[in-house]
């Protein structure tokens, strides 16, 4: 690996060389001076570096018109949302798109239900049979491919915005499936780890997200990013947007305590595609901490018809019936993701990483 650091402007570019592949990182050395910078890879054959570096100064910064996608999120750049990586699988007869937490160099939070959709979809008492969730391949889990450090995804037929970061492509190593999600019939414990194949170099944008502890509140406002799709679009779409998440009380009809519930009577919320999104909030020292993953929730379709006709009477009442998003609650499952990743919290003991292999696991374990 070959590594040129330079200071340019005000910003500090790191370029690494690896694998015959160029990968620029920058830092902003003075922050007042300059609003905004992009890194990018030069399309000049001549440069010395292979990074084009260009800045936004405050009195040059120009606001574009908003666009919203996500169920009315907003397009945001990946700087913004360092920790969120795209899942997509090819699988024959199965393709499946969700977003995930990066919380690690290696390892990812996600739903387990993207794993196990055609299971659930067909009938939650299949869950319970472990000869149908064990049926996975080392063929299916090839199919899927994790996207992270940029919010651009290569197969998508909509064309990168001037600025946009391709992400790149990573493949699975193995699925982690607490066992509770199978005994409850796909109704509790929607969480997965995913183990990447390799490691993400620090070279590239991605960065993990801190997990929240056992005492951690549930905040009254979160935020998620995910590639999900808007209301009125059928299939998913492969920018990068942001909501912003209002808490709630679960209805008393949810006998489980591993959930947090988010409002749905507004117009931002989760839709296709949003599975596996970590909910995230920030605490008082300003630090971002993922305390739940997207699962389940009302048809983003009905909720903007709902939304578009919140004047008359009937459909309002549609709108205040909303029982809301559905996050898993992570805060219940730390001793599972320390146990798997070895990153843990509240005293728990670290893994030495000879000690993460997994044998003897009632949970169900997808690998090579």
């Amino acid at each position: 690996m070959l590594a040129l650091t330079g200071l340019y402007r005000c910003v500090k570019v790191t370029v690494f060389k690896l694998e015959m592949r160029h990968y620029c990182t920058a830092e902003l050395v003075a922050p007042r001076a300059i609003s905004h910078f992009e890194v990018t890879k030069s399309t000049n054959e001549n440069s010395t570096t292979g990074c084009l570096i260009s800045f936004v100064f405050p009195e040059e910064r120009s606001f574009p018109k908003v666009t919203l996608l996500a169920m009315h999120g907003k397009v945001v750049r990946y700087s913004e949302t360092l920790w969120a990586v795209y899942l997509h699988s090819e699988y024959p007869g199965i393709e499946t798109d969700c977003a995930g937490t990066l919380i690690s160099e290696q390892h990812v939070l996600t739903a387990a239900h993207c794993f196990y959709s055609e299971i659930c979809n067909d009938s939650p008492l299949k869950c319970a049979i472990p000869s149908l969730w064990r049926r996975k391949t080392k063929e299916w889990l090839s199919s899927w491919t994790v996207y992270h450090s940029g919010e651009c995804i290569p197969f998508s037929d909509d064309k990168c915005e001037r600025g946009h970061i391709e992400a790149i492509p990573c493949k699975i190593r193995s699925v982690i499936v607490p066992k509770v999600f199978f005994d409850e019939n796909c109704t509790r414990g929607d969480l997965a780890i995913i183990e990447l194949q390799e490691k993400i170099f620090p070279a590239f944008l991605a960065r993990p997200l801190c997990l929240a502890s056992k005492e951690s509140d549930v905040p009254p406002k979160a935020e998620l990013a995910s590639w999900g799709s808007d209301a009125s679009r059928i299939r998913s779409v492969t920018t990068l947007t942001r909501i912003n998440i209002k808490t709630i009380v679960c209805p008393k009809e949810m006998l489980f305590s591993e959930a947090i519930c988010a409002s749905e009577s507004q117009d931002e919320n989760i839709c296709k595609g949003d599975s596996g999104a970590g909910m995230v909030y920030r605490d008082k020292e300003g630090r971002r901490h993922v305390i739940g993953i997207a699962s389940y929730g009302t048809d983003c379709r009905i909720i903007q018809m709902a939304l578009d006709y919140r004047d008359e009477l009937d459909e309002w009442d549609k709108l205040k019936e909303l029982k809301g998003s559905v996050f898993t609650d992570i805060r219940p499952f730390t001793d599972f993701i320390c146990k798997y990743t070895g990153v843990c919290r509240d005293g728990q003991r670290t893994i030495d990483d000879d000690q993460r292999a997994i044998k003897d696991t009632r949970d169900a374990v997808i690998q090579y």
